[in-house]
């Protein structure tokens, strides 16, 4: 990945390269699990993984990334590693909160 990778392109090749890649998966075998490693790293606030995506584009590229799988009907185990920042928290629970709100039904 470039350094200061902005969020459009990181979501630009992550377009061009996901999906292709899930379904060559797929046709080989059938995916029990999919591991998604959602670092909070390529936050522009921090200080270590030198990327430069937006809170925006952190929860663009979680809702991406499940929705993905999701489609492909994958289950999925989502991880939290990588982020250095004060807002690394925030950023996770913006994506939670949108899953839950996306994929749960009103009791």
């Amino acid at each position: 990945m470039l350094a200061n990778c902005t969020g459009a392109e990181y979501q630009r090749l992550l377009d061009r390269t996901l999906p292709g890649f899930l379904d060559a998966v797929g046709r080989s075998a059938r995916v029990g699990l999919a591991v998604y490693n959602a670092g909070t790293d390529v936050y522009e606030g921090d200080t270590i993984g030198g990327l430069g995506l937006s809170a925006a584009a952190v929860l663009e590229r979680d809702l991406f990334v499940v929705e993905q799988l999701r489609t492909r009907g994958i289950p999925t185990v989502m991880l939290l590693s990588g982020g250095y920042s004060q807002e690394s928290y925030q950023l996770v629970a913006a994506t939670v909160v949108e899953l839950l709100r996306r994929y749960t039904r009103a009791a």
